[in-house]
């Protein structure tokens, strides 16, 4: 067997937000600093959710089902490391049962959840939280498995070359914005109602970067608010990284908030 050894990530499905960037920090990381271990992504899903391939998602990949990852993790001479990262809903059983530790298997655990069906794993060597709560809680539901605390981190040298996007049309305001996936965790109705509540001492301009099932809520209050002295854009996802921090160094303030607990949120790093 070779003595390379190859990192394999395994998403379950296109993501984005925190847990993309997350990711995509990782594997630039690697790249960076060890370039000698390969790297190979795959979005393996566990169901027919879609079927072709994105060629414009950031990571070079491959869409393979979970059968093909367990062919692919085991051919060649590589010494291999597997990382599956873990979102709300995935099913880690349906995973690790085919895969059935056919190489070191660890699963990054990016979403706290106390839902059994969410905490349910298998044979696999380690769980990998992104804070301390979230692992406590890994290990009060899987205690027979290793785990593991790394929170998550960015290299902040990736955004020293990254110009601030001036925007002419944010003379007269204060601006601000957030990041954040518009779902239940992390998007509410009186975030959108509280920047329109004429509670500031000068004009808001808000930018608001990101996607979810709830954006059509936001935007309802956005298009009912024209008229409004304070300003609020929904920019949607951003998956360019260097217009995303360069409208995020434009602003005057970062603002964030969510309703239930989470493990250490990308969008604050950043």
């Amino acid at each position: 067997m070779s003595s390379k050894l190859e990192i394999v990530w395994v998403f379950e499905k296109y993501v984005n937000g925190g847990a993309f960037t997350s990711a995509w920090h990782l594997y630039n990381a690697f790249k960076k600093y060890r370039p000698e271990f390969k790297q190979t992504v795959y979005v393996s899903p566990l169901n027919s959710a879609f079927k072709k391939k994105i060629e414009s998602w950031p990571f070079p990949h491959e869409v393979v089902t979970v059968n093909q990852l367990k062919q692919r993790l085991g051919l060649g001479t590589h010494k291999r490391v597997c990382f599956i990262h873990k979102l709300m809903a995935t099913r880690m059983d349906r995973y690790l049962k085919v895969l059935k530790k056919v190489c070191p298997i660890y699963v990054i655990n990016h979403t706290y959840t106390k839902s059994a069906a969410s905490l349910k794993y298998g044979p696999c060597d380690g769980i990998v939280s992104v804070s301390e709560m979230m692992k406590t809680e890994q290990q009060r539901m899987n205690g027979y498995l290793q785990h593991f605390c790394i929170h998550n981190s960015i290299d902040d040298r990736l955004f020293d070359g990254i110009d601030t996007i001036e925007n002419k049309d944010h003379k007269g305001y204060f601006v601000t914005g957030r990041i954040n996936a518009l779902n239940n965790i992390k998007y509410h109705d009186r975030w959108t109602k509280f920047i329109y509540s004429g509670k500031f001492n000068a004009p808001i301009w808000h930018d608001y970067i990101g996607s979810g099932g709830l954006i059509k809520n936001a935007k309802k209050i956005v298009e009912n608010n024209s008229g409004h002295k304070n300003k609020i854009v929904l920019h949607g996802q951003i998956d360019d990284t260097s217009r995303k921090i360069g409208i995020l160094k434009s602003w005057d303030i970062f603002f964030y908030h969510i309703n239930m607990h989470e493990g250490t949120s990308m969008s604050i790093l950043e």
